[in-house]
């Protein structure tokens, strides 16, 4: 606090000085007079001094949370082993101020209902929590901690001078009953209409769940496609979120590379499976341009699972906008009517995800196989239709800014995968292992049973959650 003290009088001292001399007026005679020129100086610093001082105490408020190492040993003491986590990602719909859709959202209500079954989580990834101009983000934090949720990481803000609202978080969290020994995060340079102006990211959390056991934690909310939009402003839309979904990869790809512990990557991705409301075998095309991604071109698809697909059979359901057939009429009721906006009430969209990347390492060590490497060679993946191998991620997208950098995404894909590990069915291996428990990745509607309450969902979306297991 003494630092933080003497950093704030040092940098009002700074400003004061610089604006006393750019509008020629005594440095000290401004607390002495009154006039149009000292109030002016007076002005010029306050508007100065107080958004850098909010922005940087903010931020370092922020890192000592995260990177505390007295957190590690003190309030948490770490297993010799694992064990089950669970895991739980939500757009929780909590919009800042004067964005809503019925009144003000039951925001303050629906976090409190919230609270009450977070405690059956051991990590949670949260969309839509924004801190602009409100507290909703910091009580979130603090009535996590109360029922052992002692790790935090959020988004980063805007930059001042940006173009985007400066301040503006992404409204993205990660809550964590384990040590967060390492948080980072990529703010996506594209961004239309009103998400233009949002510094949308992907949030990394690299977490300790034993002594040796780590888990690679991302999470984002990419671009939203509008249905009152016309046609041409939606292409637009879609082209920036597949320019988010490649920088995604890309990033994931850099932080995770040569890691021999898994990631999971959750989230909000905008991203719809389903085609006119309805699951289609494979996904929609988007959706496969998204694992294709995921997948690192391919090259891992036998370690990349997105574990909602797998769960229900290769059927993708429904996660926002979801509503109720008759049997007999096929008339449609929608399921929420308060949070979800009247024009999406029977989109029925599957859009929220939670997609496990094995390595190598871990995937020989469930299947109790000592790990071996050896080299792949570039010439082993073609990326001809008639090899059967997916298609060049170039070839799917139509802006030309998007297909170099899908180009690019590609062809450094080669250098990363140079040494990965092959299978070998030698001996057992002894090392950690970290595996999806079978059955426990389902959609959680999360529906709210109080008739007292106004509303009968926490959110307009629905939860994923899973369980890890690791031994």
């Amino acid at each position: 606090m003494k630092g933080e003290l003497i950093v704030a009088i040092t940098l009002f001292v700074c400003i004061h000085c610089a604006s006393a001399w750019m509008l020629d007026v005594p440095v000290l005679g401004v607390f002495r007079t009154f006039s149009r020129s000292s109030f002016t100086h007076l002005l010029v610093t306050s508007s100065t001094f107080f958004p850098i001082s909010f922005y940087y105490f903010s931020h370092r408020q922020q890192k000592r949370g995260l990177f505390s190492k007295s957190n590690v040993t003190e309030k948490h003491l770490l297993p010799a082993s694992g064990g089950d986590v669970n895991v739980l990602s939500l757009n929780i719909f909590l919009r800042p101020p004067f964005v809503h859709t019925n009144q003000d959202d039951y925001k303050n209500e629906r976090l409190t209902e919230f609270i009450k079954v977070a405690g059956r989580y051991d990590i949670i990834a949260l969309q839509e929590i924004f801190s602009f101009f409100n507290l909703r983000q910091r009580r979130m934090i603090r009535e996590a901690k109360r029922i052992g949720f002692h790790y935090h990481a959020v988004s980063s803000y805007s930059l001042p001078f940006s173009l985007k609202i400066p301040f503006f978080d992404a409204g993205n969290l990660i809550l964590s009953k384990f040590p967060i020994i390492e948080v980072d995060a990529h703010i996506y340079s594209a961004g239309v209409q009103i998400d233009g102006f949002v510094p949308k990211q992907v949030l990394y959390a690299f977490v300790q769940i034993s002594k040796k056991h780590f888990l690679h934690v991302f999470t984002t909310h990419m671009q939203a496609t509008y249905k009152e939009n016309s046609e041409g402003v939606n292409t637009g839309n879609n082209n920036a979120r597949k320019q988010q979904v490649v920088e995604m990869a890309q990033y994931i790809e850099k932080k995770v590379a040569g890691s021999p512990y898994p990631a999971l990557i959750t989230g909000d991705f905008n991203v719809n499976a389903r085609v006119g409301g309805k699951a289609v075998t494979g996904g929609s095309e988007e959706y496969k341009f998204l694992m294709q991604c995921l997948t690192s071109y391919g090259m891992c698809s036998h370690l990349v699972k997105d574990l909602v697909h797998a769960h229900y059979d290769g059927a993708h359901p429904a996660t926002y906008g979801d509503s109720h057939e008759h049997e007999l009429t096929g008339e449609l009721t929608p399921k929420d009517v308060v949070l979800t906006h009247a024009i999406d009430h029977h989109s029925r969209e599957c859009l929220d995800y939670i997609v496990f990347r094995d390595t190598e390492e871990n995937a020989r060590a469930v299947r109790g196989l000592a790990p071996t490497t050896a080299s792949f060679s570039s010439s082993s993946f073609s990326s001809s239709p008639s090899s059967g191998n997916f298609a060049p991620l170039e070839s799917v997208v139509t802006s030309p800014q998007l297909r170099a950098k899908a180009s690019e995404f590609s062809s450094s894909l080669l250098d990363s995968v140079s040494s990965l590990p092959i299978a070998s069915s030698e001996s057992e291996s002894k090392g950690p292992c970290v595996k999806v428990l079978p059955g426990s990745t389902r959609i959680e509607p999360l529906f709210v049973r109080d008739p007292r309450l106004p509303f009968t969902q926490l959110s307009d979306h629905y939860a994923v959650t899973t369980t890890l297991s690791f031994s």
